[in-house]
């Protein structure tokens, strides 16, 4: 049992869980937990629990938590959505660019293009869910990396680029 803070709305909400597993992402931890009252997982980050206190009642098992808990796998981070469709997402990359992203793989699925060259890039490919977490890899690489496909993913990369731009343009 625990107090959760949500940054995003300012607000907190105390949970009992089943704990499931831990999970690090981008140097932080998260618990990956059943509520009580939902059949369906969640994750909490552990530097905004609060108030833990660990109870003496048996975890909760859900029927589909193994199909739940491969979700992770489609994606970069911890957001994934159920009714999204995993997608091949192309990128053409800075040749540079190419010898950080072997260094340190976005995703399992990343298969760097060995030859095929355009101009002084290649290709990168990846087969998951496009989520905000992939978006936010691609755009920390600026201008060394480009969206080819999914149209929509590089529509969204495109407008939250224009977003950004209208921050320093005004």
């Amino acid at each position: 049992k625990f107090t959760k803070l949500n940054y995003y709305k300012e607000s907190q909400t105390e949970y009992t869980v089943s704990p499931l597993r831990l999970k690090e992402y981008l140097n932080r931890w998260y618990l990956i937990a059943v509520p009580d009252g939902l059949d369906e997982i969640r994750t909490f980050g552990l530097d905004r629990l609060a108030n833990l206190k660990v109870l003496n009642t048996k975890a909760r098992k859900i029927k589909n938590e193994k199909q739940q808990l491969k979700q992770f796998m489609d994606v970069i981070g911890l957001n994934y959505s159920e009714s999204e469709e995993v997608q091949k997402v192309v990128l053409k990359a800075d040749t540079r660019q190419i010898k950080y992203l072997r260094s340190l793989p976005l995703h399992h699925s990343q298969l760097c293009a060995d030859g095929a060259t355009l101009e002084d890039w290649r290709t990168v490919s990846y087969e998951l869910k496009p989520n905000f977490e992939f978006m936010t890899q691609i755009l920390k690489l600026g201008a060394r990396v480009k969206v080819i496909e999914p149209t929509a993913l590089k529509e969204r990369v495109e407008q939250e680029i224009g977003k950004m731009n209208e921050l320093y343009t005004k």
